[in-house]
């Protein structure tokens, strides 16, 4: 889900060996305030430059969460990759280096 099917086995090995190693003690004090966290109310209030970087094809998060943000934060930029999986930075980090490159570069 993470990792697309078509990147080298070892990103999924060592993503997967990343969250075997977490000890079970600690699961659900990680995976709570992320999947129970809503922070939508608080959108509106950005005012700083936002860049929203979206894989193509992210099974974890729709583009269409990209473009609730987007909308949501005034002034935002999106920038929808070509890029599978959620982990883009650690997939194809040069299709999220180049939109962060041109973001900062303004």
């Amino acid at each position: 889900m993470a990792i697309s099917d078509e990147h080298p086995a070892h990103f999924t090995k060592a993503f997967a060996a990343g969250l075997a190693a977490i000890p079970l003690e600690n699961v659900l004090t990680i995976a709570c305030p992320v999947l129970q966290s809503d922070y939508r109310a608080v959108l509106p209030k950005v005012q700083v430059p936002t860049l929203i970087i979206q894989p193509s094809a992210d099974v974890a998060v729709p583009r269409e969460v990209a473009e609730y943000l987007h909308t949501h934060i005034r002034g935002s930029e999106l920038r929808v990759i070509e890029a599978r999986g959620h982990l883009p930075h650690i997939t194809t980090p040069d299709e999220v280096l180049h939109p962060i490159e041109d973001f900062l570069a303004r």
